[in-house]
């Protein structure tokens, strides 16, 4: 009887002790997972903004900026003589 009692009392105390690091294994996988969907969030949101500044970013690296004129109507002068 008192073999019962010391097998009973040592498996509830090594259930408890093995309960309490599956719940902090829980809670830790539970962190992972909300952490690896604010990643997936935040990756979407820069890829948002990648795109908006490359549609308004027309100065691309290693580009050269020029400007243009209106091209209007007017008589053409040439200066060579015949």
């Amino acid at each position: 009887m008192k073999l019962l009692k010391i097998s009973i009392l040592s498996l509830v105390i090594i259930l408890t002790g093995c309960s309490e690091k599956i719940s902090e294994l829980d809670k830790k996988k539970a962190e992972l997972k909300t952490l690896k969907q604010q990643l997936s969030e935040v990756k979407s949101k820069i890829d948002i903004l990648q795109t908006e500044l490359s549609d308004l970013d027309t100065n691309t690296e290693g580009g050269i900026p020029v400007s243009i004129l209106k091209v209007e109507l007017s008589s053409f002068s040439h200066f060579i003589e015949q």
